[in-house]
């Protein structure tokens, strides 16, 4: 509980810190609200039995600071699963905080632009649900908070955008006797729209 409360403050602090560069800035400015899917994977195989990802789902918002060097930061809630043979199905919510550097190349007036981009993201585990099988894995086993890096790509199409991202885990998802420790890496893809501020 005490990590939640101290994440949760952190990103309080970064938001203020973002907003008031935002100000002196005088930058370009835009908030996009997204809904996307993903599908995870683990960096090590599980002693308990061979696993296959599930289609999760992930929402949120984030906003962009810049034109064609850009600062992007957001908050998005996440369910990914894993189905383990012969064991059962593991979901997990997190929530995430992304916070890339990215570079756009398009018209001047950002009607159709391609971005790259790159940075870290810090996830929160807030629940999982843990199938009626699964008795090698319990909630101990998963990690509370998680840094991973992120690497995407983006286009612009008038207010509409598109995003493919790779996150490749740098700490630990999930350790325990049954399955030592792994990392989770997720492939995600967000839609949205672009609303300029």
């Amino acid at each position: 509980m005490l990590i939640k409360i101290v994440f949760m403050r952190n990103v309080f602090v970064i938001a203020l810190i973002i907003f008031g560069f935002v100000i002196s800035l005088d930058a370009q400015i835009s908030l996009r609200p997204q809904v996307g899917i993903n599908s995870p994977s683990l960096s090590e195989d599980l002693q308990v039995g061979d696993w296959d990802a599930s289609v999760g789902y992930q929402f949120g918002a984030d906003i962009q600071i810049g034109s064609e060097v850009y600062f992007q930061a957001g908050l998005n809630f996440q369910i990914s699963g894993l189905s383990i043979e012969n064991v059962g199905d593991l979901d997990v919510s997190n929530i995430n905080v992304p916070a890339y550097i990215g570079y756009r190349i398009g018209t001047e007036d950002r009607a159709l632009a391609l971005r790259l981009f790159a940075g870290p993201n810090f996830s929160l585990h807030i629940s999982e649900d843990l199938g009626d099988a699964i008795t090698e894995i319990n909630t101990d086993n998963i990690k509370d908070f998680r840094i991973s890096g992120a690497v995407g790509a983006g286009l612009d199409f008038s207010i509409l955008f598109a995003d493919i991202i790779y996150n490749f885990g740098l700490s630990d998802f999930i350790e325990g006797a049954a399955i030592e420790s792994s990392k989770q890496n997720v492939f995600l893809i967000n839609l949205g729209i672009r609303i300029g501020i």
